[in-house]
């Protein structure tokens, strides 16, 4: 019984990471051709919506921010910015202009600034 609830604990948590939520994408069953994380790393830690477009080649054309815990700003262009990066297969059979709702998760960078660096030094 402890394992079996480990291993649901353990899924629940990587799902909650980020995923492919909704959208015309997830219906159509298109797949993802890179292996992109959904979890970046950023100035502070939290989690961001974003609508994608997809164009018949498979590269994302826009990302549009639906919804966020972030109140950072240059975190959530570092979200926009990698879900930029993803991409699908391609196909003419798909719409023109295919859309989908990722959630991307980000954790706040354990690597110290130089200026951080330079405070350590001194000591």
């Amino acid at each position: 019984m402890k394992n079996f609830l480990s291993l649901i604990f353990i899924v629940i948590s990587f799902a909650s990471l980020a995923q492919l939520i909704s959208g015309e994408i997830v219906d159509d069953s298109r797949k993802m051709t890179n292996k992109h994380p959904f979890l970046v790393e950023a100035t502070a830690a939290g989690w961001a919506k974003y609508e994608l477009a997809v164009n018949l080649k498979g590269n994302v054309t826009s990302a549009r921010l639906i919804e966020t815990s972030l109140k950072s700003t240059p975190s959530k262009m570092r979200l926009r910015n990698h879900a930029m990066g993803y991409t699908f297969e391609p196909g003419n059979h798909f719409p023109k202009f295919h859309h989908v709702i990722v959630k991307i998760s980000s954790m706040k960078s354990t690597k110290l600034s130089p200026e951080e660096e330079k405070l350590l030094e001194g000591l």
